[in-house]
């Protein structure tokens, strides 16, 4: 196989596990790693070597703005200093005062950096403009679950936001709307077969994913695509905002508690949240590929010690770290989301985001996810 490197940026000392381009052209690019460092990449250097800048990411739930073109901001007021850790910021595409947040306790959150920013005379609700509505109930279940939030992403125009959710399915968002848009799942095989078991289908539940949307040189990237840990990269084609909306089917608090809704996850609050297509993954003009992946083995003794070794971050083989990946995820991949997130009223204390937008606990209806 030819070697198409271009270049190769070495820089970080541990693993990298973010990238993004500058708008435009890209000329810069962004990467950040497990060393908490931020490098800037300029690619209209004769010779990408060296970065030209570098910046220290927080460890504590702060969110830090970086803005060369302003000298008049102190530390404190370029920190914006959250209750919890965040998972993902993502600025609007076209919007620049406006960004998104997302964080380890399931919040997502819409912000604007003249009201999260600056003096604390000008600062208001810690700078949220819209909180998403990310709390799910289930009728087989006393407690409300708020899975994590991995990442988040927009596309192209801003009008929608993707996020990736802790064992649970990518959530679709309109900019405007805090009830949930569609959901993604992967019970289908492009073909519209439906996944049986042994083979799995969709899941995120050990590792982070990360969700991207794709035009393929359409006029709108109607395209999503995640990662997934049956081994498998997901595409989804999203209809347009207003079809989704139209699409969707409020649920009272009435039809809710008098039926028996089997199966079936719900958010607290919104209407019902259909699948963006029948059948997933999908992609134009593309050959489709083999739905055959490795099948996970059963593990031996000599196998749950490689995996002990890896807790006790002991020196191993990169053979035997695959092995203690295989085993996490025999051992966590198939977990309910509600057996690992439960968010119950007596938690509500000590989630402060709770209480920018404290309409949250009305549960007047529900968006049902089939």
């Amino acid at each position: 196989m030819p070697n198409n490197c271009l270049s190769k940026l070495a820089a970080h000392t541990s693993c990298v596990n973010a990238l993004a381009f500058s708008s435009g052209e890209g000329r810069f690019l962004a990467s950040g790693g497990d060393d908490f460092r931020i490098y800037l990449w300029d690619f209209h250097q004769e010779d990408v070597t060296t970065p030209i800048y570098t910046l220290h990411g927080p460890k504590d739930g702060r969110i830090l703005l970086h803005d060369g073109r302003v000298n008049g901001l102190s530390r404190a007021q370029s920190t914006l200093q959250l209750p919890t850790e965040a998972t993902g910021v993502q600025y609007h595409p076209t919007m620049e005062h406006i960004f998104a947040t997302c964080d380890n306790r399931g919040g997502v959150f819409l912000r604007d950096t003249r009201m999260a920013f600056g003096p604390l005379s000008t600062r208001t609700r810690e700078g949220v403009v819209q909180k998403y509505l990310t709390k799910l109930t289930r009728k087989t279940h006393s407690t409300l679950c708020k899975p994590e939030a991995s990442s988040l992403t927009f596309n192209s125009d801003g009008s929608k936001l993707a996020v990736v959710m802790l064992n649970f399915l990518s959530t679709i968002y309109g900019l405007s709307d805090p009830i949930p848009l569609a959901v993604c799942s992967g019970t289908k095989h492009p073909d519209g077969t439906p996944v049986l078991p042994p083979e799995r289908g969709y899941s995120n539940s050990c590792t982070i994913k990360n969700g991207a949307f794709s035009s393929f040189g359409l006029n709108s990237d109607e395209f999503y695509c995640a990662g997934s840990e049956d081994f498998r990269g997901y595409m989804w084609k999203v209809p347009m905002v207003d079809q989704l909306v139209d699409r969707r089917i409020e649920v009272s608090a009435d039809d809710w508690a008098s039926q028996i809704w089997s199966n079936v996850t719900a958010f607290t609050r919104g209407r019902q949240t259909p699948s963006p297509m029948p059948t997933s993954p999908c992609a134009p003009n593309l050959q489709r590929t083999s739905t055959n992946v490795r099948v996970l083995e059963e593990d031996s003794r000599r196998d749950r010690a490689a995996y002990f070794r890896a807790l006790a971050d002991m020196e191993q083989s990169e053979s035997e770290e695959m092995t203690a990946i295989r085993i996490i995820l025999r051992d966590e991949g198939n977990m309910d989301v509600f057996d690992g997130r439960q968010w119950g009223s007596e938690h509500s204390s000590s989630d402060e985001m709770e209480s920018i937008d404290g309409d949250d606990d009305d549960d007047d209806d529900f968006s049902v996810l089939l």
